[in-house]
């Protein structure tokens, strides 16, 4: 091997270096424009969970009604309901009463409205299990009279 650098050497690093440093950011610029990769240039199942970054896909970037299996956020609420019990509470006694969702919905929030506001007094109010919510109502001497429990249910998703 020679200790002098020739001219051939210097003129071959000079080229590789050229070709390492410019060809990937040419080709990236040039042969592939802004948003010019789409569902043609994509092979089938190119693209998968592993492959998409997290928080990448977010619910403001999903169509409505593109995503249906559990995705509430995606899709939105369909159908809230709302239930309503009455019941009645004795002179100087308390009751509990519960508004019970449909089949196939939950209960997300709920409360109660009282018709004698002075004399009648909201214990707790709380859901009692996955469908049900609860209020306790207790009534003064003169606070005997009726309430009505509410209860919002939503479509439960699995």
């Amino acid at each position: 091997m020679r200790k002098r650098l020739t001219f051939a050497n210097v003129a071959s690093f000079v080229a590789l270096f050229v070709a390492l440093s410019t060809g990937g950011s040419y080709a990236a610029t040039t042969l592939l424009g802004a948003n010019s990769v789409g569902t043609t240039q994509l092979k089938a199942n190119a693209v998968t969970t592993a492959k998409i970054a997290k928080h990448a896909v977010t619910t403001a970037k999903l169509a409505r009604g593109t995503v249906v299996d559990g995705a509430v956020a995606a899709i939105g609420l369909v159908k809230i309901t709302t239930v309503t019990v009455a019941g009645t509470v004795g002179a100087s006694a308390g009751v509990s009463a519960n508004a019970t969702c449909p089949k196939g919905q939950s209960v997300v929030g709920g409360g109660a409205n009282l018709s004698n506001k002075n004399e009648q007094l909201l214990g707790d109010t709380y859901p009692s299990a996955a469908n049900i919510w609860t209020v306790d109502v207790f009534a003064s001497a003169a606070g005997a009279g009726s309430f009505t429990v509410y209860a919002i249910c939503v479509p439960t998703f699995s």
